[in-house]
């Protein structure tokens, strides 16, 4: 009987409803944080310290996790934080959800440059494999991702994993028709559709952007994948701190000239980035295919592999 998935299909599956599950948990109690723990502003103070944490994590703890547990291993100690985070909340008090926090923001950075290590690595040898392009399967991957890991940008990542020539510039027109629109909206009791509206548009911007964005890395920069998702997360938590940091302090159509400004920025510097691709394209990564086909499919002794091999490592 023919196979009607790949085992490499199978494990992005496997990675993708354990992020769901991991991250439904926790972002509900991510957005009840303020309410739950309000009590001298300890909910938004813990949600700080996670992304701070995350920030210092991301300088050294991803590359040096991956490289000697692997992606597998690297993923599951990364989600035990997590775990962490939500018994923490069982009963909560400054010492043990400031501790708490501090463990889910070391394992922060790791989980994701994990997962986006892996889903890199197994497009580039999917492709070799089948003779596809590496960037189309890790784009198609993502999306797969995305497209569980979001239920609130379930169609975006749809169209991002099925469409490969969709870009950035999609999201950014998504994104600046909503900003454009809080600016001269005044929301009225009798326009509860409206309500849906926005962010079935913001997610769907929000899934082209996630999915886009971490193929893009994964393409870029094959040779160095630890340390640019590294890096990719650690500027991603510094724009939730700083948010986290003034959204107190100033009224929404500030922030949302200030998100304008930001998305203005994005676009000039990932034009630049598509334009230099383009004149200077990166070259693609190889892989040994019989120590791949190997590794995928466990027909030899592990003794054999090299321990050291990121590749043999994250099978899953």
């Amino acid at each position: 009987m023919m196979k009607l998935m790949s085992r490499t299909t199978k494990n992005i599956l496997v990675v993708s409803f354990g992020f769901l599950f991991l991250f439904t948990a926790f972002g509900g109690l991510q957005s009840l944080q303020s309410s739950l723990n309000a009590e001298d502003g300890m909910g938004v103070i813990s949600l700080s310290v996670i992304y701070a944490t995350i920030i210092l994590s991301s300088m050294f703890l991803p590359p040096i996790m991956i490289k000697n547990l692997g992606c597998k291993w690297t993923i599951v100690i990364s989600m035990g934080c997590y775990v962490a985070y939500s018994f923490g909340n069982l009963a909560p008090g400054w010492p043990s959800l400031m501790t708490t926090s501090a463990i889910l923001g070391l394992g922060g950075s790791p989980l994701w440059s994990a997962k986006c290590t892996y889903l890199t690595i197994s497009g580039n040898e999917r492709g070799q494999k089948i003779n596809k392009k590496g960037q189309d399967l890790i784009n198609q991957y993502f999306g797969i991702f995305f497209f569980i890991f979001q239920s609130s940008a379930v169609w975006g990542n749809l169209m991002s994993s099925l469409i490969f020539g969709q870009d950035h510039s999609i999201a950014a027109l998504t994104n600046l028709g909503c900003f454009v629109a809080f600016l001269y909206w005044k929301p009225q009791p009798g326009q509860m559709a409206v309500f849906f509206v926005f962010p079935a548009l913001w997610g769907m911007a929000d899934a082209v952007w996630q999915t886009q964005t971490n193929a893009l890395y994964g393409v870029l920069f094959a040779k160095h994948k630890e340390a640019a998702f590294a890096n990719y997360r650690m500027w991603e938590s510094l724009g939730f701190v700083i948010a986290f940091a003034y959204s107190t302090y100033i009224c929404l159509s500030i922030k949302i000239y200030i998100c304008l400004s930001v998305l203005a920025l994005t676009m000039v510097t990932y034009l630049y980035v598509e334009y230099n691709e383009y004149k200077n394209p990166t070259s693609q990564v190889t892989y040994d295919s019989e120590k791949t086909e190997k590794a995928d499919f466990n027909e030899v002794n592990e003794k054999e592999l090299n321990e050291k091999n990121v590749v043999a490592q994250t099978r899953l």
